[in-house]
């Protein structure tokens, strides 16, 4: 989740810093327009059928109402934080919560900054050390397991270090120290090892991850995107530009609503085959993940994308600047699941 929060962050702040570069302003009716229908329809979609699937299966009475609306209304991460409601029911929709608010809040505090980038650079970078005190406190004081997994306010650093890189890199600031990292064919390898081993650590000690881990990771992830991104034309690299990838990144969104459904219809059909194993279950699973997430974007999402790339004329008739070498253009965004 952690890479998804960067790299969404990342990619939204380029996104907006190109649209500044081509019209010298940011439209936030356009902002949010795009972000709505490139997420709403897909989202509630999955919401109904979530819901009706719940209703079918155990009836009226079985259906956690109060997680389901406060999932409708995108507040499903504080009330997991504050409430921890057992059992869970797509409690998953806990980060597109966190992501909603995120696209609330950074279009406005990036345009108030946005003739000034090294003054919001600055700013980004005491808020993320902000977060890191903050969580530390929360963790020490109230042993919050709840709250720092799920609430906002403990868990936007990942997203701001994604914003934070694509300002980096936009203004061209710490090139040595970025090259430096960024260039051995066999960088990523590490990054990604480095970050395995911490989400392991996570897994075996809970004070780090809820300390440490949430800390280290989203550094990782930032560097991990910034060397794909610079190895991407490498030949150990090129399969990540190959077309089952490209539409694996371009369903990435369903995948993540509808894995966990997924899942369990994998497990109810698997439960008839006991004798094909977990092998079987695997397979399965992903292949109705698959299936369904393409389903969702070829029936639900298209019209709507379609309509999301109708831009303002002011927009469509701007001159055109090139991003630098190895950046995502506006046609990318489909690689993280909220673009």
């Amino acid at each position: 989740m952690l890479g998804f929060f960067v790299l969404s962050g990342f990619l939204i702040t380029w996104l907006l810093l190109k649209e500044q570069d081509k019209i010298g302003s940011i439209s936030l009716k356009g902002f949010y327009r795009r972000r709505a229908l490139r997420i709403f329809p897909a989202f509630y979609v999955f919401w109904m059928l979530s819901v009706g699937t719940r209703l079918l299966w155990h009836g009226q009475g079985q259906v956690p109402w109060s997680q389901a609306f406060s999932a409708f209304f995108y507040v499903s991460n504080y009330f997991h934080a504050i409430f921890h409601p057992s059992p869970d029911f797509i409690i998953h929709t806990w980060s597109l919560s966190a992501e909603e608010q995120f696209y609330l809040l950074w279009p406005l505090a990036f345009l108030l900054f946005s003739r000034r980038r090294r003054l919001l650079i600055s700013g980004l970078s005491l808020v993320i050390a902000a977060i890191w005190v903050h969580r530390l406190h929360l963790w020490i004081t109230a042993h919050a397991v709840y709250y720092i997994t799920y609430a906002f306010d403990t868990r936007a650093d990942a997203l701001l270090v994604g914003c934070l890189l694509a300002l980096v890199l936009k203004e061209g600031l710490a090139q040595r120290f970025l090259t430096a990292l960024c260039q051995p064919v066999w960088a990523p390898l590490v990054t990604a090892l480095l970050t395995g081993l911490s989400v392991f650590a996570g897994r075996r000690f809970e004070a780090f991850e809820l300390t440490a881990g949430l800390t280290i990771e989203p550094l990782l992830v930032a560097t991990l995107i910034c060397q794909l991104v610079l190895q991407s034309a490498s030949w150990p690299w090129q399969w990540l530009n190959s077309k089952p990838t490209t539409y694996l990144g371009r369903i990435s969104y369903p995948l993540y609503l509808y894995h966990m459904l997924a899942t369990h219809l994998a497990m109810r059909v698997a439960a008839r085959f006991p004798a094909l194993g977990t092998p079987f279950f695997v397979v399965l699973a992903v292949l109705i993940a698959i299936g369904v997430s393409a389903c969702s974007y070829e029936i639900v999402e298209k019209p709507f994308l379609a309509l999301k790339a109708k831009t303002p004329s002011k927009l469509r008739n701007a001159t055109l600047s090139r991003a630098p070498q190895g950046m995502p253009e506006e046609s990318q965004p489909s690689a993280t699941p909220l673009l």
